[in-house]
């Protein structure tokens, strides 16, 4: 669900109202009229479809309801993770600043905008939202193409691989439904995920500064995954590799 910043029909542009003309197909209200039907959309969206998983704030929330949404957002939907909704939930996720499937190097799971800030004190992990669809197109087009399977496995390693969560779109056709061929793209990547991260040839955990892995002689990596527990924050700020194949300075959820 999304808090509108903008709504065509009810002639608010930004969070305010447009002054000018209506044209056609505007109804002419108050601001405070606004936020009443806004609110009241909210409420039956978060009181009546269960247990949300994710809240928007596309765009950001107006400052004159930040009470409101608040209340809302904590008797509402407590546990639903909150896009944009720094300063409304201590569920919230920040926004990497771009919609084309590319997460910033490093990327910390603290700080408010872009790739975070390792000294922040602000627990905000980022979320990457792209389109199955070319062109950054959101809403379904038959004569759009869609992103090929190469190209959405570099938006995994970019996103994900990169500390972020991935927030692949889905655009129903005019019936409804997910066409087909966009069906078997997504499974297409399901099952590249599935099959090149299902089973490593190794893994190790634990706490402290070094680990090692033993790996057979005959073995060939290409890639490799890293991870650490941030139930009580993100900790580490480095990890090497021995012998040098990689160095990164965000040590995060997960980094391949």
């Amino acid at each position: 669900t999304a808090l509108p910043m903008t709504n065509f029909f009810l002639n608010v542009q930004s969070g305010k109202k447009v002054s000018g003309p209506l044209k056609p197909g505007m109804v002419n209200v108050s601001i405070d009229q606004y936020y009443e039907v806004a609110l009241g959309q909210l409420m039956e969206l978060w009181t009546q479809y269960g247990q949300l998983g994710e809240v928007w704030f596309d765009g950001g929330y107006q400052a004159d309801i930040k009470a409101n949404l608040t209340a809302m957002l904590a008797k509402a939907q407590p546990h639903a993770t909150a896009f944009n909704g720094y300063g409304l939930s201590p569920n919230c996720i920040r926004w990497i600043g771009t919609e084309a499937g590319r997460a910033p190097d490093p990327n910390w799971s603290t700080g408010t905008g872009g790739g975070g800030d390792p000294n922040s004190t602000v627990w905000c992990p980022a979320e990457c939202d792209t389109t199955l669809q070319d062109n950054d197109h959101w809403f379904y087009s038959a004569t759009e193409g869609i992103r090929s399977l190469e190209e959405l496995i570099d938006v995994y390693h970019n996103t994900v691989g990169h500390n972020g969560n991935l927030l692949l779109d889905f655009t129903p056709d005019k019936d409804g439904l997910i066409p087909d061929d966009h069906m078997q793209r997504y499974k297409q990547l399901g099952d590249f995920i599935r099959k090149c991260y299902g089973k490593p040839i190794n893994a190790t955990s634990g706490s402290g500064m070094t680990y090692a892995v033993e790996l057979s002689p005959a073995a060939t990596i290409d890639r490799v995954v890293l991870q650490e527990d941030q139930t009580h924050g993100q900790a580490e700020r480095l990890f090497t590799a021995i012998p040098t194949i990689f160095r990164c300075t965000s040590a995060p959820f997960q980094r391949i």
